[in-house]
């Protein structure tokens, strides 16, 4: 059978995909996942109901980096061809490492000028910068 899930909660950032693939693999599940710019993580797998059903179990985290709120099945169509073993996908690559590296070390940083010559000229890249915020991280 094959299922939708979307996975709702502090799911970003922390490392959760790669539980989601390796939880995935273990079970011999087909699919994928990604992160969705909602802020949810989706995936879909294929495989056997009660297995999908213990990985829903296994990755239906509460912890301190990683806190899953909901996690919505829906069956879905089998017409779509999916990878033979199960992947992740590279949807949000520069938008993934902008929020992992920060807002001004980011690529929207890069358009802004905060790492151009003029960004240097302000002070961007000084101690001065530091002192007033221009490094924040996060």
């Amino acid at each position: 059978m094959r299922y939708a899930l979307t996975i709702k909660g502090r799911v970003q950032n922390a490392g959760y995909r790669d539980i989601i693939e390796k939880n995935a693999r273990v079970r011999r599940l087909r699919g994928y996942v990604f992160n969705d710019i909602d802020g949810t993580v989706k995936l879909v797998c294929d495989g056997a109901e009660e297995k999908i059903d213990e990985f829903i179990e296994v990755i239906n985290l509460h912890e301190e980096d990683i806190f899953v709120e909901d996690i919505l099945k829906s069956e879905v169509e089998d017409v779509s061809p999916i990878p033979a073993t199960f992947a992740r996908l590279q949807t949000d690559m520069l938008e993934d490492i902008g929020r992992k590296l920060g807002r001004y070390h980011s690529i929207e940083g890069y358009k802004r000028g905060y790492h151009s010559i003029e960004g240097y000229k302000r002070g961007y890249h000084s101690i001065e910068g530091y002192k007033i915020g221009y490094y924040r991280i996060g």
